[in-house]
């Protein structure tokens, strides 16, 4: 039997492989500006709405620093953008993670005042079942609005929980664990930052070139 039509055969599939790893290549080269663009607006919305209004004068936003720490979520390096009022600190918008969500991660954005006054809690990615643990975005739901304006340092350690297990949350109907893991994951870092916002203001700043979402 003649082996140059299997061989000719191979040679089409090959070509077709590599033309459409090449296209792939070319169309994400192209439209990488404009996603990474997209999500630096999205990130700027939600870092614009995390703090007081007129509480900051310096550009929070450039004014970074990468912490490792459990207390965040995980020990990679986490974000947190440090604002200033008249020189001072005045807040900072805290980047955590929760690892006990129940599709797998969730990625929240902490705005908290200098007294550890939360004013907002925002999430910035999660993968939790559509129609259940979705509801902790702000298009579904206004359950995560339940943080704002909490003064941490006068709550207990009771607080933070769910009604059902003796705090002041209302857990999200069929998504007990989500509503547990965003809590937990707000307490640890705003805890976090009354121990050590001395310390995270101090430090050098550093520069950033891409988003985080």
């Amino acid at each position: 039997m003649s082996t140059v039509k299997p061989q000719r055969s191979g040679l089409l599939l090959s070509a077709a492989v590599l033309t459409c790893t090449l296209l792939i290549i070319t169309v994400h080269w192209f439209s990488e500006p404009t996603i990474i663009a997209a999500q630096q607006k999205q990130l700027n919305e939600l870092l614009d709405n995390l703090l007081p209004a007129k509480s900051a004068d310096n550009n929070f936003k450039d004014n970074v620093v990468l912490i490792e720490s459990e207390a965040l979520g995980t020990l990679d390096a986490q974000r947190v953008y440090r604002a200033e009022l008249n020189g001072e600190p005045s807040g900072a918008i805290i980047t955590a993670v929760s690892t006990m969500g129940y599709s797998g991660d969730i990625t929240l954005l902490i705005g908290i005042e200098y007294n550890g006054t939360i004013h907002a809690v925002r999430v910035l990615s999660h993968s939790e079942t559509p129609g259940l643990g979705d509801v902790i975005e702000t298009q579904k739901s206004d359950w995560i609005f339940k943080f704002d304006q909490l003064p941490t340092a006068a709550l207990t350690n009771t607080y933070w929980a769910v009604k059902k297990n003796g705090g002041e949350f209302d857990r999200i109907t069929g998504a007990t664990i989500t509503s547990n893991a965003v809590i937990k994951a707000v307490e640890r870092a705003s805890s976090w930052y009354r121990l050590n916002r001395d310390n995270l203001h101090g430090k050098k700043s550093v520069k950033l070139n891409q988003t985080i979402l």
